[in-house]
């Protein structure tokens, strides 16, 4: 019987990480020095729909962002920044789209 519960305990322990793992750090900032996902959602009023949306396209950019970072190319930095903008946009309303205009313009300057 100690033996089953320590199994359950186990598992539990592993499903309550690996959960853990697959949740996004919304405050962490986005890849290339773009803002976080709280500060998007905060400052472009995204629905909960357009947040998981961005979450997902920050994922998806993660290996491509980390890589050019490492390489130091300040110009392909600039353009995969630009790839990743220009997804964000495809999502927003024309509203959010001048105000993340301004979002990152602000933080290219920082």
């Amino acid at each position: 019987m100690h033996r089953i519960t320590q199994l359950g305990v186990a598992a539990v322990v592993a499903l309550a990480f690996l959960g853990g793992v697959a949740l996004a750090d919304t405050k962490a900032s986005g890849p290339l020095g773009l803002p976080s996902i709280e500060v998007l959602t905060e400052k472009l009023t995204l629905t909960a729909t357009q947040a998981k949306k961005v979450e997902t396209i920050y994922e998806e950019y993660k290996d491509k962002a980390k890589d050019v970072e490492e390489k130091g190319d300040a110009k392909k930095k600039a353009e995969v920044r630009s790839e990743i903008v220009s997804k964000i946009k495809e999502i927003c309303t024309s509203d959010q789209k001048q105000m993340l205009d301004q979002i990152v313009a602000e933080n290219q300057k920082k």
